[in-house]
Formats: structure tokens, C-alpha cells, sequence
């Protein structure tokens, strides 16, 4: 190669690393730009925190404190009403059980001492069992609508 080419190529070469390092550079800028960015609406945002602080901070956190105690209440007399319809719904519960136990008894007392036909006890049951869910659904509705006519 001849010193012009050298010199050529040593200049394309010197090109190619400019527009290269231009375009990191323009990357570097616009990344500086984006951090100046975020710091300036970090900065605003703190200075947006701070000014309530300065202005009657105090009667802002009493305001809070007394919102708070009030859910605090509230939450409270839920969570009593809660553990109250709980206990009814137990109640309802084991009423029904021992309703059902005490049928099955009698049934199974009737049926052995009289010998009938199953058939013919099958139909009692299936009423039986249409009013013990009747009776069911309506306690769970009650518990429902006290539930919601209380909030």
C-alpha cells in the first residue's frame, strides 16, 4: 500500500469511530436529559410532599388519627356482629342436626317395628327434607339481610 492509501484508509477508519462515539454520545445525552428529568419531578414531587407538612401538619394528622379510630370502631362492631351471626348460624346448625338425628331415629324405630315398605316411607322423607331446606334457606336469608341492613 502507498502512504495516501494508508492515510485513506486510517481516515475511514477515524470516521467510522466518530459516528460511532456520536452515537454513544447522543445516547449519553439523551440518557442525562431523561435523569435530569426524573430528578427534576422528584424534586417537584418532594417539594409537593413537603409543603403540606409545613401547613398545619398537625391538624392533617389529628384529622387522620380520628378517621382512623372511627374505622378502627367500626371494624370492631363488625367483627363482634360477625362472631355473633356466627354463633347463630352454629346454633341453627346443630338444631337441624339433632332435628334430623332425632327423625332418623323415630324412622328407623317405625320401620323396624312395623315392617312396612320403604316405598312408602320414602315420601315423608322427601318432604321432610323439602321443609328442613326451606327452613335453611329462609334462617340463611334472615342472617343475609341482617348482614347487609347492618353495613
Amino acid at each position: 500500500m502507498t502512504p495516501m492509501r494508508d492515510i485513506l484508509e486510517d481516515a475511514r477508519k477515524l470516521s467510522r469511530r466518530l459516528r460511532s462515539h456520536d452515537v454513544a454520545l447522543d445516547r449519553l445525552i439523551g440518557s442525562a436529559e431523561d435523569n435530569l428529568k426524573r430528578i427534576q419531578s422528584l424534586k417537584q414531587y418532594q417539594e409537593a410532599q413537603d409543603q403540606p407538612n409545613s401547613v398545619g401538619s398537625s391538624k392533617l394528622r389529628t384529622q387522620i388519627v380520628l378517621d382512623l379510630q372511627k374505622v378502627n370502631h367500626h371494624i370492631r362492631e363488625l367483627q363482634q356482629e360477625n362472631m355473633e351471626l356466627r354463633a347463630a348460624l352454629e346454633d341453627h346448625q346443630k338444631a337441624t342436626e339433632l332435628i334430623m338425628s332425632k327423625y332418623r331415629q323415630h324412622l328407623s324405630h317405625l320401620v323396624n317395628s312395623s315392617k312396612i315398605d320403604t316405598s312408602i316411607v320414602q315420601a315423608p322423607l322427601q318432604g321432610v327434607r323439602n321443609i328442613i331446606s326451606i327452613y335453611l334457606t329462609h334462617t340463611l336469608d334472615q342472617v343475609v339481610r341482617h348482614l347487609l341492613s347492618s353495613q
